[in-house]
C-alpha cells in the first residue's frame, strides 16, 4: 500500500518551526511519504520572524503551497486556496492547527472527508476549564477530528474532562534550536569565568527571553530585581533581556523609574545564533513571570533553570517542563516578593540541575522529539482499529 502523503495546514510559516518540519520532512522521507505544507503569510503578529520559505524548498525538497490569510478581523481567519489543495491531494493524513476560529478549518475538514483524508489537530488544546457557549464549541471542533496532539499533559485532560472523545496524544512542543549548547552546560564557576573574559558584570545574571509584551507580566520581575539589589547591591544580579515588542517603551520607562538601569541589558530581537550564544553561555537564571511556553525550551536547552508562577490557569503548555526543585522554581502568582524570594534562594544553581535541564530538552523538546510523536501518532489513526497501538501508547505522552 503506498504510504500516504503528509499534509500540514498552518496559517504561517514561522521561524522558530523550522527545526520540526525539518525533523519532519526528513522522517517522512525515509518512510517513503512526501511533505506538503500549505501556508499563509500574514500572521498578524509583526515580531513573529517567518521562515525563509524557498530556503526550505531547497533544502528539504519538500513542496509548499502559499495561500492568501483573510482576517475578518483576526482572530477570524478564512485562508483563500487551502481548500483547493486540500482538494488535489490524493488520500493523506492532514494536520490542521486546531484553532476554532479558523473558519477555513471547518470546512477544510468537510473536504478532508469527501476525500477520504484523515485529519489530525496540533494545538494547544484547553489551557484552562472552560463553560458555555465556548466550551460547547471548542469541544465540538476537537470532535471534528480523528485524533489531536497537545503540548502539555494538563491540555489533554482538560479536553478529555470537557468531552473531546477523539484520541488524544501529548507530543510536547519544540523549537528550532540549531546553536550548540555545551554539553555539560557551563557550571557556574565556567558561567563567572565567561562573564569575566568576555567583559561582562562578574555578579550573577538573570534572563528574559521572549516577546516584550503585557501579557508576561515583566514589571513583577523589574521589581523584584529592586529589591533585590535594596536587599544586596553588591550581590545582586543583574538582568539581560533577549527579543522585542510593543511593550519595551512601558518597560524601559519603569527600569528608569526604579533606579535599575545598571542593572539592566536590552539585548532587542536577536536570531543571530552567535551572538544568541553569547548571551546565553554567561546567564544563571532564567525568570519568565507569567505564561511560560516556548522560552522555556530555549533557556533549558542551555542548562538554564526557568523561574515560573504556579497558577496553571495563567500558564502556556511548556511550562510543565518546570519542575519545582527539578528544572526550575515557581513563585506565587502576582507576588514580586515571593519572585524576589525565589531568586534569591535559587542562585547559585546547583549543576545537577542544570543537567536535567539540558537532559529534559534533549530528551523531550527537540525536534527530534516532536516530529517522532506525531509521525507515530498519524501512524497509528491511519490503521484498521483492531491494530491500533494499546491505551499505553498515550500514557505519559
Amino acid at each position: 500500500m503506498k504510504p500516504r502523503p503528509l499534509v500540514i495546514v498552518y496559517p504561517f510559516f514561522a521561524h522558530y518551526r523550522t527545526g520540526v518540519f525539518r525533523e519532519l520532512a526528513q522522517k517522512a522521507t525515509l518512510e517513503g511519504r512526501c511533505l506538503i505544507i500549505i501556508t499563509g503569510r500574514d500572521s498578524r503578529e509583526p515580531d513573529l520572524k517567518e521562515a525563509d520559505l524557498q530556503g526550505w524548498i531547497r533544502e528539504t525538497g519538500s513542496t509548499i503551497h502559499e495561500v492568501r490569510n483573510r482576517w475578518i478581523p483576526y482572530p477570524l481567519l478564512w485562508q483563500s486556496g487551502v481548500l483547493w489543495w486540500l482538494h488535489r491531494v490524493q488520500r493523506a493524513d492532514v494536520i490542521f492547527l486546531g484553532v476554532m476560529y479558523h473558519l477555513s478549518t471547518w470546512i477544510g475538514i468537510l473536504v478532508c472527508r469527501l476525500k477520504g483524508h484523515q485529519v489530525h489537530f496540533w494545538s494547544h488544546g484547553m489551557l484552562r476549564r472552560e463553560a458555555g457557549l465556548r466550551k460547547f464549541l471548542r469541544t465540538t471542533f476537537y470532535n471534528l477530528a480523528d485524533g489531536m496532539m497537545v503540548f502539555s499533559e494538563r491540555s489533554k485532560l482538560l479536553c478529555e474532562r470537557a468531552g473531546v472523545t477523539v484520541p488524544i496524544v501529548n507530543i510536547k512542543n519544540s523549537m528550532d534550536l540549531p546553536l550548540e549548547a555545551p554539553s555539560p552546560p557551563l557550571s557556574n564557576e565556567q558561567r563567572c569565568q565567561y562573564r569575566l573574559r568576555e567583559g561582562l558584570a562578574v555578579r550573577p545574571r538573570l534572563l528574559f527571553i521572549g516577546r516584550i509584551i503585557a501579557k508576561y507580566e515583566l514589571p513583577l520581575l523589574f521589581t523584584a530585581l529592586r529589591l533585590l539589589h535594596d536587599q544586596d547591591p553588591v550581590g545582586a544580579p543583574g538582568l539581560v533581556l533577549i527579543g522585542d515588542g510593543p511593550a519595551r517603551k512601558d518597560c524601559e520607562a519603569l527600569v528608569r523609574q526604579l533606579g535599575l538601569d545598571a542593572m539592566v541589558t536590552w539585548a532587542g530581537a536577536v536570531y543571530d545564533h552567535d551572538q544568541l550564544q553569547f548571551l546565553l553561555k554567561g546567564v544563571d537564571l532564567c525568570v519568565i513571570p507569567a505564561r511560560a511556553g516556548l522560552s522555556v525550551v530555549h533557556a533549558m536547552a542551555f542548562g538554564i533553570p526557568v523561574v515560573t508562577d504556579r497558577d496553571l490557569d495563567r500558564q502556556m503548555p511548556e511550562s510543565e517542563a518546570v519542575v519545582e526543585g527539578s528544572t526550575g522554581f515557581r513563585f506565587d502568582a502576582g507576588d514580586p516578593k515571593d519572585l524576589a524570594s525565589v531568586i534569591r534562594q535559587a542562585l547559585p544553581v546547583p549543576q545537577e540541575m542544570r543537567i536535567r535541564c539540558a537532559e529534559t530538552v534533549r530528551n523531550d523538546f527537540s525536534p527530534q522529539a516532536q516530529a517522532e510523536r506525531i509521525l507515530q501518532f498519524s501512524g497509528y489513526l491511519s490503521q484498521p482499529r483492531r491494530a491500533r497501538f494499546p491505551k499505553a501508547f498515550f500514557q505519559g505522552r
